[in-house]
């Protein structure tokens, strides 16, 4: 384990001031408000925290430097490891438990959190660029419609727990390595609920909730990608005994579209032109998700040529500006056998005024090759 002076990036002959002001700094910097998601800066914030819990006590560090992290297993100061020379067994987690209450919520467990539900929708490739309202019907926790969500029959009333007055936490006092601490965790006689029900309702058997249908329409937002999701914060199941709802999460799944492929905010098709077009110039119809483009093909293109049409691409959220639609050519080349005979005379004769020799491919799979092969 890193030593808690490294963490600081102060020497171990640092005053008290010395070492105030560089936990200072270093919270700043790794303060998880200043670094949102970011776990790994997370957990530095929490070893540069519990560095200065223990070198900000003079008492702490005084056994820290004598005994190292063993000296902090008890509060008498002596050392509680293994005899010299033995091991001992200690993970920087257990020092993270303690300071900063297991899971970083504070509480033991948690047996009132709400749970979110999750669905997932399938759209077209044009409902993405433009956005579209979707509904969904899932089954999920509502509010009790006989007893209105409060967990008891009707004409009665819950009781106010004793335990925790109510207030669903109790805390205790436990022994920590820093000391002692005062640790909350959700009440155990109500379950965490503040209340309890001495006569339960008998169709949701005092939780408040039960499973219905609910019908809900999504608002799909322009430029939402496959794998979007959505959160529909409060839509979620409902929460025990009148509780607050969790969040609904909605990924997005967008269907292959048969002409158009996105690539980020831009659409790109392919569009085939002959090659009587592609010397001569034309105009083409052009399918997009805004109707039918008129595009001008210039004498002379080639496939492969990219032609823009700026602003028919796909949708960007939170913006009204939308990506382009890129439209690569293909210029179709037809065979020698799908010619006639008097377009292969016009051909022919086009050579010969070029001055290009041309002499015709003959298939190698002819009737004589065949034979030639059997008796090789």
């Amino acid at each position: 384990m890193e030593d808690f002076y490294v963490i600081l990036g102060v020497e171990r002959t640092a005053t008290a001031h010395e070492i105030k002001k560089a936990y200072r700094a270093k919270a700043r910097e790794f303060h998880p408000d200043s670094n949102h998601g970011n776990d790994e800066m997370e957990e530095h914030f929490k070893e540069i925290s519990v560095a200065y819990e223990i070198l900000g006590d003079p008492d702490k560090r005084a056994r820290y430097d004598q005994f190292g992290i063993d000296g902090l297993r008890n509060n008498t100061g002596g050392y509680s490891g293994a005899q010299s020379g033995g091991s001992f067994d200690f993970n920087l987690s257990d020092i993270f438990e303690s300071f900063f209450g297991g899971a970083g919520t504070g509480f033991s467990q948690s047996s009132n959190s709400n749970n979110d539900a999750q669905v997932s929708i399938s759209i077209e490739l044009k409902d993405a660029c433009f956005g579209i309202t979707k509904e969904v019907t899932l089954q999920i926790d509502q509010a009790c419609e006989k007893c209105e969500g409060s967990g008891a029959k009707e004409n009665t009333k819950s009781l106010t727990c004793g335990t925790c007055n109510g207030s669903g936490i109790v805390q205790e006092l436990r022994q920590s390595l820093f000391g002692q601490i005062m640790a909350q965790q959700y009440c155990a006689t109500c379950s965490g609920m503040g209340t309890l029900i001495s006569d339960p309702c008998n169709k949701c058997d005092s939780t408040g909730v039960t499973k219905q249908n609910v019908t809900l329409e999504v608002n799909i937002p322009a430029g939402v990608d496959n794998g979007s999701r959505l959160k529909l914060s409060g839509l979620g199941p409902a929460g025990m005994r009148n509780s607050p709802a969790g969040d609904l999460y909605v990924s997005i799944n967008v269907n292959q579209d048969s002409r158009f492929e996105r690539h980020g905010d831009d659409l790109v098709c392919v569009q085939e032109i002959s090659f009587l077009e592609a010397i001569f110039g034309a105009s083409k119809d052009l399918e997009t998700f805004d109707g039918i483009q008129a595009l001008s093909i210039p004498n002379g293109t080639k496939s492969g040529e990219v032609f823009k049409l700026r602003q028919f691409g796909m949708g960007r959220l939170r913006s009204r500006n939308r990506g382009d639609l890129l439209v690569y050519m293909n210029v179709k080349i037809p065979s020698s056998k799908d010619l006639n005979a008097e377009q292969k005379e016009i051909l022919m004769s086009y050579a010969e005024i070029s001055g290009e020799e041309i002499v015709e491919h003959v298939n190698s799979n002819s009737l004589f090759e065949k034979v030639k092969r059997v008796f090789n």
